[in-house]
């Protein structure tokens, strides 16, 4: 399964401000 912009954003640090 190919890491899409979507995933690597998700899981990359830092990670989101979105609580």
């Amino acid at each position: 399964m190919p890491r899409t912009a979507a995933q690597l954003r998700c899981c990359q640090p830092p990670p989101p401000a979105a609580r």
